[in-house]
């Protein structure tokens, strides 16, 4: 009868160890939705980034560039000279916007605007170097006007595709959170 007593205590060490693996598992469950939650958040906040600096530069660059070098090519008293600040601060964002750009298509549309902001520099400078006023006007429309406008296309096109990707990203994690959460019971969602 020696066997008795310790049925008891095997049957409280078993419960004791299924509390123990349940509460781990528990807190496994939470940290691997606080991991995606992060991930998620952190790629979010990424991409809000990019799309509100993106949105900010082309909101006055077209019209900035073009008025400058309008102002410049006639002799204006307004003239403020080159925007060549103006133009390294694009080609500086379209940089920092490429570093941080996952996607294909963002990454074509970045690159495309950072190599116009190169071409526009050269073509203020064939300007600054031409005398003629006819030729200087017909730079302007035909060089400097044309490539701001490319410009400001491709930078539409980075916008789209970077707010497609904020789109997909919330998305995916709304269904995440909302058809793999494990309570209340769904039908089979394959998470």
């Amino acid at each position: 009868m020696k066997g008795q007593p310790a049925a008891p205590a095997s049957i409280q060490r078993r419960v004791r160890r299924l509390a123990l693996l349940i509460g781990l598992s528990a807190v496994a469950i939470v940290l691997v939705i606080l991991g995606l939650l992060t991930v998620h958040t952190l790629r979010y906040s990424e991409l809000l980034h990019n799309v509100t600096t993106a949105s900010e530069f082309n909101q006055d660059f077209k019209s900035t560039i073009d008025q400058k070098m309008y102002y410049y090519v006639i002799g204006s008293q307004y003239s403020d000279g080159l925007p060549l600040a103006e133009v390294e601060a694009a080609q500086q964002l379209a940089r920092e916007l490429l570093d941080t750009t996952t996607q294909r298509e963002s990454r074509l549309a970045i690159s495309s605007v950072l190599h116009l902001c190169e071409n526009l520099e050269e073509k203020i400078y064939q300007i600054r170097d031409t005398e003629s006023y006819d030729e200087r006007q017909a730079q302007l429309e035909n060089n400097i006007n044309v490539i701001t406008s490319l410009i400001q296309e491709y930078m539409y096109n980075y916008l789209y595709y970077e707010a497609v990707q904020l789109n997909a990203l919330q998305r995916d994690m709304q269904i995440r959170l909302w058809y793999c959460w494990p309570w209340p019971p769904r039908p089979s969602s394959g998470c």
